[in-house]
């Protein structure tokens, strides 16, 4: 073989690979390592990864994995919805244990007992206004 037919061979592959995307992949990876602030201890590596292609079957794989966490997210919103509810539930009950009266005492509050054992105002929380005699008033004012 001559010196030109194994540089028309070395051009016609050239052209091959710049017409199958090749060099300008090979660019692609090449700029993508010099642009790592840390350089990788196996470059190949690197390369390998970098070019990986997933087969057909891992796809499908990917997808089911996917799907999986997409319900298991799904249920997990879900189960934390409950606990906010719970918990909200709960610090009521705290409250109302904390300050047993409170509750009771606005009752209190608004309503009345009168002398003759009725018992007058509205028993909400919303102010009544209350007005009795009791017979230690009758003596007051005689």
């Amino acid at each position: 073989m001559s010196y030109q037919d194994i540089d028309h061979q070395r051009m016609e592959f050239q052209r091959y690979l710049e017409k199958s995307g090749v060099v300008e992949t090979i660019t692609r990876v090449l700029a993508a390592l010099y642009e790592l602030p840390e350089k990788p201890l196996d470059s190949n590596e690197f390369i390998r990864d970098f070019l990986s292609v997933s087969a057909p079957d891992d796809v499908e794989k990917l997808r089911q994995t996917f799907t999986s966490h997409q319900t298991r997210l799904n249920q997990l919103d879900i189960d934390i919805e409950t606990v906010r509810h719970e918990n909200m539930l709960l610090k009521r009950k705290v409250q109302e244990l904390e300050n047993p009266g409170s509750k009771n005492e606005h009752k209190k509050l608004n309503t009345q007992n009168t002398s003759d054992g009725k018992q007058i105002g509205n028993g909400t929380n919303s102010p009544a206004l209350i007005y009795s005699e009791s017979p230690e008033d009758e003596d007051r004012k005689e």
